[in-house]
C-alpha cells in the first residue's frame, strides 16, 4: 500500500486514481500520520432487466387497489393550484 502526503497527493491526484483504479489502495498522510485511504468503490451488482420487471410486478401487485378517475384528479389537482 502506497503512501503520500498531502501535497504529493495534490500534485499526483491523477496518477493516484488511476493506481486506485487498477486496485491499488493509497494512504494519505499529514505531517506523517494516516489521514485517509484511497480505494475503488464496488460498484452495485446488476440485476437483470427481467428479474427487475418481475420485482416492479410484484411491488404493483402488493399495493392497494384504488379506484381513480385520472381525469378527475388531475383536475382537482390543477384546481388547487389555481385557488
Amino acid at each position: 500500500m502506497a503512501s503520500y502526503s498531502v501535497a504529493e497527493a495534490k500534485n499526483r491526484f491523477t496518477a493516484l486514481l488511476g493506481a486506485v483504479e487498477r486496485g491499488e489502495k493509497v494512504v494519505i498522510t499529514r505531517r506523517g500520520t494516516p489521514v485517509a485511504t484511497l480505494n475503488a468503490i464496488q460498484p452495485p451488482p446488476r440485476v437483470p432487466v427481467a428479474e427487475a420487471l418481475e420485482r416492479l410486478r410484484r411491488l404493483r401487485e402488493s399495493l392497494p387497489q384504488q379506484d381513480v378517475d385520472w381525469v378527475d384528479a388531475v383536475r382537482e389537482m390543477r384546481e388547487a393550484d389555481h385557488r
